[in-house]
């Protein structure tokens, strides 16, 4: 059975600034679809992305290429993995620009390629003395002396570690932040309620999908009820599509404190779950509680649109905390 076929393009600066509508529109043409503007397919629908991505033997993930919610996910990694503080100013830049080179070759890839080498270069340019002793990178670098990593192993595991752990975070809070502003009565829940903390973060993270999607290559033929993948072939497992789909979650477009989605796919799946989920949510979750016990009232204004080719959220959003 042959996907269906549709002429968006997934990269269009139209389709990035209004993902909610498109990819609505993606999963009423199909399951799967055929995107040749793009090259690649795409699965667009809960059941059948979380089936993908448990299709790891099959679909691969090789061969491809501030202040309120930035500050605490740049200090806790740094900290946690051990890094010094030379550097750091950076990261956000330098994430934000690897995600954009994950997408296809435009000019949001182009222009995020210099940018991107510089996290690489960073981390090329550490050694044991620069770390602290006892931190995870000193202990990774360790390993190099016993034999068990080459130096660009090591130092790639570091990057694998710390690019991904920035941008998702500061873009799934400040998601949080602007629904609690935004929706009637989610606010004073939280605070007279600290216990939908939980379902609180995991509804944001649903909402927001920062990784908007990734791509997979089909190791060999990928054949579903909806359509099949060639083998040699890209194909694009929409995270966030799935977190939206109307047939998995009832008034999927409306944000719900006490919905607890434990489900949703932002975090991904299977083989694919982020590693850093749990310290996501731990984060997450710590700045949630301190707005219900320090902050009174939420005021937050129309936000600007992140364009990046793999995640989305918020560029920039004015908000007011009145304490409590």
């Amino acid at each position: 059975m042959e996907a269906a076929t549709s002429d968006i393009d997934l990269f269009s600066d139209a389709t990035l600034r209004d993902t909610p509508h498109w990819y609505g529109v993606l999963r009423e043409a199909g399951a799967m679809l055929h995107l040749p503007r793009n090259e690649l397919y795409a699965v667009t629908r809960y059941d059948v992305v979380r089936h993908a991505l448990r299709a790891d033997a099959v679909l691969v993930n090789s061969r491809g290429v501030k202040d309120f919610a930035a500050h605490l996910p740049v200090s806790v990694v740094g900290d946690l993995v051990g890094l010094e503080e030379s550097g750091r100013e950076n990261m956000l830049d330098w994430a934000a620009a690897t995600f954009n080179a994950l997408g296809p070759m435009n000019e949001r890839t182009s222009a995020a390629l210099e940018r991107a080498l510089g996290l690489v270069q960073y981390v090329q340019q550490l050694s044991p003395e620069r770390m602290r002793p006892g931190g995870w990178a000193s202990l990774v670098f360790a390993e190099i002396e016993t034999g068990a990593l080459k130096p660009m192993e090591a130092a790639m595991m570091v990057v694998d570690y710390v690019a991904p752990s920035l941008d998702t975070t500061i873009l799934a809070a400040a998601h949080m932040l602007w629904r609690l502003g935004v929706t009637d009565g989610a606010f004073d829940a939280l605070r007279s309620e600290p216990s939908l903390v939980h379902s609180l973060v995991d509804e944001s993270v649903r909402l927001a999908s920062p990784i908007r999607a990734f791509t997979r290559f089909a190791a060999s033929d990928y054949v579903t009820a909806y359509g099949e993948v060639p083998q040699g072939a890209r194909l694009a497992v929409l995270y966030a599509s799935a977190n939206w789909d109307e047939r998995h979650y009832e008034n999927a477009d409306q944000f719900v404190i006490e919905r607890n989605p434990r489900d949703q796919l932002g975090w991904g799946h299977g083989v694919h779950l982020c590693t850093g989920k749990h310290l996501a949510r731990m984060e997450m979750e710590a700045l949630a509680l301190a707005l219900a016990r320090r902050v009174r009232c939420i005021e937050v204004g129309e936000p600007t649109p992140l364009l990046n080719n793999v995640l989305q959220g918020f560029d920039a959003l004015p908000a007011r905390l009145s304490a409590a």
